[in-house]
């Protein structure tokens, strides 16, 4: 399944979560509940002398790697090095971007105006990345896999993947896939550990 022209990649993101999490809700048979009882505890038994076991279900598998709970990444990253490779910043229109969906990030805009987002996504979000971006296309060589989505002649989406750890992504308005490239090694830089 692709999702074609996508203009909110976070809000579809959060609409299929939602689906997800509603269907897994329903009313289920007393004794259904009672075999998956059984089966979890036995699972995260066996997980316990297993230092190698992965996640035991999906909201484990979305909330491992890198906690970025309270990560203000407008601090995080120096301010200097963000100009170097934007130029100019526009005085006081620094701004912390935090979603509902667990991502923190930063919004920048140059002097002509040009708007530059950082933001450090959840683990869990890399096995959305190619269906979340517009016109995704796969980048080779950046980080432990990248994916690049195309929103118009100007607007560039790049997503990144730090393994084990966090995705990391970058999403500008001067067109150029060379500015969400550097910005997204200068977060991986300066990632949260």
């Amino acid at each position: 399944m692709k999702i074609e022209h996508c203009k909110h990649p976070v809000l579809m993101v959060l609409i299929l979560v939602s689906v997800l999490i509603l269907s897994a809700c329903g009313e289920g048979s007393p004794e259904q509940d009672v075999i998956d009882d059984d089966m979890s505890s036995q699972s995260s038994d066996e997980d316990m002398d297993d230092p190698d076991a992965g996640p035991s279900s999906a909201d484990d598998y979305y909330y491992i790697g890198t906690n970025l709970e309270g990560l203000n990444v407008c601090e995080l990253i120096p301010l200097e090095k963000i100009i170097n490779i934007v130029g100019a910043l526009r005085e006081d229109e620094t701004e912390v971007v935090i979603s509902q969906a667990g991502e923190v990030g930063c919004k920048y805009i140059d002097q002509q105006g040009q708007w530059y987002y950082v933001t450090y996504y959840p683990l869990g979000d890399w096995g959305f990345v190619e269906y979340t971006l517009n016109e995704s296309e796969e980048i080779n060589g950046l980080l432990d896999g990248a994916w690049k989505g195309v929103y118009s002649s100007d607007e560039i989406h790049i997503k990144a993947l730090a393994a084990d750890e966090l995705v990391i992504g970058a999403f500008v308005s001067d067109g150029l896939e060379e500015t969400a490239v550097s910005l997204v090694e200068l977060l991986y830089e300066y990632r949260p550990k």
